[in-house]
């Protein structure tokens, strides 16, 4: 059985900067790169929008490790120790969204990524809780509730962008 628990990890990484689809992770790594340089410089990015394009990145790395190790042993069984660390990563990046303080313009979007966050950390619980068979229902159930969760990252992350660039909403989720 093989899960595709981040195969929808490639929109978290078009969340850093509305990059187009065929962005790969080398090119992810230079805009990581590049918003440390915008931080030491006047980038025109608010504290919010730099902190956002960070944890992105973060959340991305983490949902990736989290594939990384499923793609390794689909059953988990010799790599528990492994998914378990990589799961209470995916948590402290959701912690750290959900404490996140929005300019003004983002309030409705912030919420819309707590909530996002919310489905992410309890899904994640089942996924803990159902790590021993990942072919029973709870670790199922939590696979379905964290591709809910991703999707309603990445279209709240979509607004941002949308926001930011001064789009109409929805324009970026399209393209």
């Amino acid at each position: 059985m093989k899960h595709k628990i981040i195969s929808m990890a490639a929109p978290l990484t078009l969340l850093l900067g509305g990059c187009s689809t065929n962005e790969k992770v080398e090119e992810v790594k230079a805009s990581n790169s590049e918003v440390e340089k915008e931080e030491q410089g006047d980038s025109g990015e608010s504290k919010y929008e730099t902190s956002f394009r960070e944890l992105v990145a973060d959340m991305s790395k983490t949902m990736n490790k989290v594939d990384e190790i499923i793609k390794q042993d689909d059953t988990l069984y010799e790599v528990q120790e492994e998914f378990e660390k990589a799961v209470m990563d995916v948590r402290g990046v959701v912690r750290e969204f959900k404490e996140l303080s929005p300019d003004s313009k983002y309030d409705l979007q912030q919420k819309k990524i707590v909530r996002a966050m919310d489905e992410l950390e309890l899904a994640t619980t089942k996924l803990m809780l159902g790590m021993d068979n990942t072919q029973g229902y709870t670790f199922q159930d939590g696979l379905a509730q964290y591709k809910k969760a991703i999707d309603l990252y990445v279209k709240a992350g979509y607004q941002i962008i949308d926001i930011r660039d001064g789009k109409e909403l929805g324009t970026t989720e399209k393209g």
